[in-house]
């Protein structure tokens, strides 16, 4: 009995503790074993006294490791081969994995408003979410479920102990122990997410763990006073783990003990102390553990302890029969005193042979035709984390004829189907033939060996025709002596072509010769880490040579593997045969468990001799324990139903029961076979299920029931689909509702019959329905009703040809006395063709004259045909009654390029007038419909050619396009033009920073602009390049009919691009003439012609805005802008004054007047500057603005506004000065201004003058000497 401890606060809510921070297992579990937590050098040496960190003893093995081991020091047994089959290796170099610590691990034990457990429910404890607080657990003889409804935590404080229990957990529970954790001859069941705290004392013994969630438990090994400190204690203490009996006390303990998982299950095991796993010395009382296990310490394996999964430990000790994914082996050499049964299910499709020993070989087939034997080996591999390995001599021979065929397949198949062979000939047992047999059951891989060629040609729903995308198979003499892999497959689908070698040398057949095998190594790897298996085909059939690598570790992508896999051989002929054995037959494997198939058979008791087709039938389905079903199995077993065509259980195809247990099926085909496919636990291999009906008796071929008929109605099947084109034939089958046999077999009856027009329910045409029926024509109109002379065949059918030359939904009803039916059929328009109105024109096989305007509407007409004997579509005659959404579409044409353009009106309802709306309601166009044509008010957004087309939306009355594909036939539409060209961006300014409306002659200007080609709602035509940009512009600049662009420097515009035609120059100069002129103010205008042959676009400077000097129709100048431009030159005079006196020199900037024939100064400039540095004195020695007047006399000068002697100046008002300071004797000083950069102020030698100091100009002598003989 659970004794509880009460805690308060029940509604509280729960606080959750910090989480572990244990690492991911790829980093604390690498690779199968590794050592933890030694410095980096391994250092120090260990002495002789030293344990190895790994030391392996007596029979001990790793398998998996592929490579040296992750350990600083190895000690081992003389001639040990125990890592692999190999002698094992270390790196010796430190171990990459840290040690894990006490503050990793989240053993807090303080629990949070813990409350009272509830109470259980025959057993079961449902726990809301919370924490619970006991004080120990201490039960005995009986079984506990815990099922939690959110996240649990239960806190034991005195122990935690368990003996002969069944415990079941379900939810998420944490369980934190303070210590002794105790489980003894007991069962723990975890279906979900369970973690175990444990503080100190772990001891689990005879007892099992099944995980089918996720199981952790986590081992603390300290005392009650120890914490984290400890941990820094454990860092400095390496020798702790020396004397492994130092710390029994604190072992974790496994002892004879099972933990296995299962649907993905996952167990990790975390000790930090020391973990001893024990199994039992006679391998009757195993340890096995199928996880990963963590030791802190040493972990120590001795006996027939197992581990399937990885370790990471301070040190590991491995001793007796202890292993980490153990190889098993198994060997046969097929004496003839051996027997088959012992070991394999053997299973024939003819009772004249089954596989058998014959001269110490296994035949698996005859030289007769036709077979399809297996034989199934009675032990299951499991495909998780597993490696199967198996190798055979192979014989394929006839001592009489040599005409070889067809091979064997070795087969990996599912362990919970009941196995059993595929198709005889090419399929070689394990691919299907199409209407004749199934695939191998359960088939997951079939490793085909193939003298003839057909294995990779059939078998499979996929085979080397599509896998080589070829349209015929390639012939025999291609795909001869190959070895193929095909994949998973059930009944008649999958059993796909995966991988193949073809034109193998030597062959596979040797004829006559028997005595010559070929040995064949298969590797199947599943130890990668995405769990795919890697299969390898080897051959040995050269001496010399050895194996030769015939398939590389193909990777198998498919879907989910079993868990568990059974290994079959088949071997197969078809027309041509061979005798096909094997002998040698070895292989190894990591996970291997002994099939123990607990039920021989099963058996179907149907009671009613005359089965009844359209009714429930009660049959009985048992679990026979023994061959003669005197013995049924008496406890739980879940059974797989088969489901042919047809088929139908009550209750579902997967049933659980004991013994046996009645169900109800209905069948509505004549007949159908009954059959269980697989069952937990498993059946006999290849096992048959007996089927009785009434007191016949149990064979195998009662299980095919023939049912009989019950007439309820009839019903009109249309046997390729209750749908056609308008105008075309549908045949029709009238016969019993449900498949059931007519009770009118060979009879003739009176039939009547009637149409109804279903959709639409008022067509506008009303045309008859045509019926054919023994060929005679009969029409049916609405509310009429004709009577036919029907004679039904021996299936109780009769078979009739409809016609309907319209478009909808159409029901035809069918009458017998009290006795009616019928059906539905739709009729389905053969095309939808696309016209314009008025009707584009093409001028020659690459132009088509203009069209519209892009944007502009125009009538796009959409008209649904029917078939007929008319070549052209489009000339039959219009479907009127075709009511159904259409989608439209554009699509430019092969001369274009760019966008697709967008239509208006991208879909409407075909059939019905009126408004057309777009998704936000807005009316965009109108459907006029006139006996069938629909004319739409349409327009398309871009220009060019357009290919317009319709397509129906979705199903039409629940027939998809894939099913009656209705043609669409576009017309060719255009050419679309702009419907005006819009100038913007247009300038022209000046590249000075001052008025950008006044340029100098000769001074650059920026000519910019961009004309746009646009749709009649204002938007840029993508498309307006290339062929379709015929549009052209010329610039023209004027002055009262003076043409002035001789003088200016423009350059060629470029190409239209997506609609724009952009032109931006930064060096527009126009050209200074001999003789001064001007000023001018020039208008730059740009003349467009659109290139049609007759203007059709509007043109404009701005949209809406035509150029003002623009007074008619058709005016095409569109303004770019007005400069003003001056012939410049800058005035350096001359003046003079006192030599006691600075002054100040007027530079000026003036421009020609032409009007008064005169310089006049330029005061709108504001833009031109003077530098000192543009200051010349030719004859004077100047530097930095100090100029020497004689060897003795310096003065400074600058330039600048008024008397300012700066470094530079900028125009006011036209003007600025050259200032020089006071010599104080007569001199005169020439200077020039330097005008690089500025050619537009330069005239003549206006740029030089004179500063004179003094009444005269000073010594004639000083100053003849300086112009003579100075260096400036």
């Amino acid at each position: 009995m659970l004794k509880i401890l009460i805690w308060l606060s029940l509604s509280m809510l729960l606080t959750l503790p910090a989480l572990s921070a244990v690492p991911a297992d790829n980093v604390l579990f690498p690779n199968v074993a590794q050592g933890h937590g030694v410095k980096s050098d391994c250092s120090p040496e260990p002495s002789d006294d030293d344990d190895a960190q790994l030391e392996l003893e007596d029979n001990a093995q790793i398998n998996g490791a592929n490579g040296a081991l992750d350990f600083c020091t190895i000690e081992l047994d003389d001639d040990n081969q125990s890592c692999d089959g190999k002698t094992c290796t270390i790196t010796g170099q430190a171990n990459s994995v840290n040690s894990l610590k006490v503050s990793d691990i989240n053993f807090d034990m303080t629990a949070s408003n813990a409350r009272d457990l509830p109470g259980a429910n025959e057993g079961v404890y449902t726990l809301d979410p919370g924490d619970y607080k006991l004080s120990k657990v201490d039960q005995q003889k009986r079984n506990i479920s815990l099922k939690a409804t959110g996240q649990v935590r239960i806190f034991v404080e005195e122990g935690f102990k368990l003996q002969e229990v069944d415990l079941t957990l379900i939810g998420n529970i944490d369980f934190y122990i303070k210590k002794d954790f105790d489980v003894q001859d007991s069962k723990i069941t975890v279906k979900n997410n369970v973690r175990f705290y444990v503080k100190k004392d772990f001891d689990i013994e005879e007892s099992s763990i099944l995980v089918e969630g996720d199981l952790r438990i986590y081992v603390a090994n300290l005392d009650d006073d120890k914490d984290d400190d400890k941990d820094k204690d454990k860092d400095k203490d390496k020798d702790k783990n020396k004397d492994k009996d130092k710390n029994n006390d604190n072992d974790s303990d496994f002892d004879e003990v099972k933990v296995k998982t299962v649907n993905n299950g996952i167990f990790r095991f975390y000790g930090l102390g020391d973990v001893e796993i024990d199994g039992d010395d006679d391998n009757k009382s195993k340890t096995e553990i199928d996880g990963y296990i963590y030791a802190g310490g040493t972990l120590e394996m001795e006996g027939y302890a197992t581990i399937y999964g990885k370790v990471t430990a301070g040190r590991l000790e491995m001793e007796d029969d202890a292993a980490i994914n153990p190889n098993q082996c198994f060997f046969y050499t097929f004496d003839d005193d051996y027997t088959p049964a012992e070991d394999w299910a053997t299973r024939s499709n003819t009772d004249s042979f089954k596989p058998e020993i014959v001269d110490g070989r296994f035949r698996l087939t005859q030289s007769k035709g036709n077979q399809a034997t297996a034989v199934s080996y009675n032990q299951t591999f499991s495909s998780v984390n597993n490696k199967f390995v198996i190798e055979f001599d192979q014989y394929a021979y006839d001592r009489t004829s040599s005409n070889g065929a067809d091979g064997i397949a070795l087969v990996l198949s599912d362990a919970t189907i009941t196995a059993r062979p595929g198709a005889y000939g090419g399929p070689l047992g394990y691919g299907k033939r199409s209407g004749v047999d199934d695939g191998f059951a359960g088939g997951w891989l079939g490793i085909g060996i193939d003298e003839y060629g057909n294995y990779v040609r059939e078998g499979g729903s996929r085979n080397i025709k599509e896998v080589e995308g070829k349209s015929n198979n390639p012939g025999l003499s291609e795909t001869e002596h190959a070895v193929a892999i095909r994949g998973a497959g059930s009944g008649e689908e999958g059993y796909n072509l995966l991988a193949y070698k073809l034109k193998m040398d030597p062959p596979v057949d040797s004829h006559h010769n028997s005595k010559r095998p070929h040995r064949y190594r298969i590797t199947i790897d599943f130890t990668k880490p995405d769990g795919k298996a890697r299969v390898t085909v080897e051959r040995h059939a050269n001496s010399t040579k050895g194996f030769e690598t015939l398939i590389d570790r193909f990777k198998v992508e498919q879907g989910n593997t079993p868990e568990e896999l059974i290994f079959s051989i088949t071997g197969s002929t078809g027309g041509s045969n061979n005798i096909h054995e094997i002998d040698n037959l070895g292989f190894c494997a990591n996970k291997v468990k002994r099939l123990d198939p607990k039920i021989d058979h099963f058996r179907f008791d149907v009671t009613a001799s005359n089965v009844q087709a359209c009714q429930p039938q009660k049959v009985t389905l048992k679990a026979c324990a023994n061959s003669n079903c005197s013995e049924t199995y008496n406890q739980l077993v879940t059974a797989s139903l088969a489901v042919p065509n047809g088929l139908k259980w009550r209750d579902g195809s997967t049933v659980s029961f004991e013994n046996s247990k009645d169900l109800y099926l209905t069948s509505t085909t004549k007949k159908i076979k009954l059959d269980v496919v697989g069952s937990q636990p498993t059946a006999v291999q290849f096992g048959k299920t007996l089927c009785q009906v009434g007191s016949s008796g149990y064979s195998e071929t009662s299980c095919t029931l023939d049912f009989s008929n019950e007439l309820k109605a009839f019903e009109l099947d249309f046997p390729d689909g209750n749908f056609t084109y308008a105008g075309e034939p549908l045949k029709a089958i009238l016969k019993p509702q449900q498949n059931c046999e007519s009770l009118f077999a060979g009879e003739t009856r009176s039939i009547s019959l009637s149409a109804v027009y279903v959709q639409p329910e008022n067509p506008v045409a009303k045309p008859s329905v045509e019926l054919g029926y023994n060929g005679q024509i009969t029409r049916l109109v609405p509310d009429g009703l004709e009577t036919l002379s029907v004679t039904f065949d021996e299936s109780g059918e009769a078979a009739f040809i409809l016609t309907y030359p319209e478009a909808g939904k159409t029901q035809l009803n069918v009458v017998e006395g009290n006795i009616n039916g019928g059906g539905q059929f739709v009729t389905v328009p053969k095309a939808l063709c696309v016209n314009t109105n008025p009707v584009s024109i093409r001028e020659n096989d690459s132009t088509y004259a203009p069209y519209k305007a892009a944007g502009e509407a125009f009538g796009m007409v959409v008209t649904a045909h029917g078939s007929n004997n008319n070549p052209d579509v489009c000339k039959r005659p219009v479907l009127q009654n075709y009511i159904h959404p259409v989608a439209l579409f554009s699509n430019k044409e092969p001369l274009g390029s760019g966008s697709n353009g967008e239509l208006t009106v991208s879909n409407y309802t075909h059939g019905v007038s009126g408004d057309i709306a777009d998704d936000n309601e807005n009316i965009v166009g109108r459907n006029s419909v006139d006996a069938g044509k629909n004319t739409l008010t349409q327009s398309i957004d871009e220009v060019g050619v357009f290919e317009l087309s319709a397509s129906p939306i979705g199903a039409f009355h629940g027939i998809s396009q894939s099913e009656m594909p209705i043609e669409s036939i576009p017309v060719t539409a255009g050419r679309f033009y702009p419907a005006r060209f819009v100038l913007d961006q247009a300038d022209v300014v000046a590249t000075h920073d001052g008025d950008k409306t006044k340029s100098y002659m000769g001074q650059p200007v920026n000519l910019s602009f961009a004309l746009s080609a646009l749709n009649a709602d204002g938007k840029v035509t993508q498309n307006y390049q290339g062929e379709f940009a015929k549009a052209t512009g010329q610039f023209r600049v004027a002055i009262s009919d003076r043409n002035m662009l001789p003088r200016l420097n423009l350059e060629k515009m470029a190409s239209w691009q997506e609609g724009r035609l952009e032109f931006n120059q930064y060096n527009v100069v126009l050209s200074r003439g001999s003789q001064p002129d001007g000023p001018f103010e020039l208008q730059f205008d740009l003349a467009v012609n659109d290139g049609e042959t007759s203007s059709l676009s509007a043109f404009f400077d701005k949209a809406g805005e035509t150029h003002p000097g623009c007074r008619t129709e058709g005016c095409n100048h569109l303004r770019i802008g007005r400069h003003k431009m001056f012939y410049g030159r800058l005035l350096a005079t001359t003046t003079q004054g006192s030599s006691r006196d600075a002054q100040s020199v007027p530079l000026r900037v003036e421009y020609w007047d032409n009007e008064s024939a005169i310089w006049q100064r330029f005061k709108t400039d504001s833009w031109t500057s003077i530098g000192i540095d543009k200051i010349h004195f030719p004859y004077n020695d100047y530097e930095k603005s100090k100029l020497a007047i004689d060897d003795k006399i310096q003065v400074g000068y600058g330039v600048g506004q008024g008397a300012t002697m700066g470094s530079g100046s900028t125009m006011v008002e036209g003007e600025t000065n050259l200032n020089v300071g006071a010599p104080r004797v007569p001199a005169t000083i020439k200077y020039e201004v330097k005008l690089e950069g500025k050619p537009w102020l330069e005239y003549k030698e206006s740029n030089q003058g004179m500063i004179i100091f003094g009444k005269s100009p000073g010594n004639s002598s000083v100053i003849y000497r300086r112009e003579q003989f100075s260096g400036n």
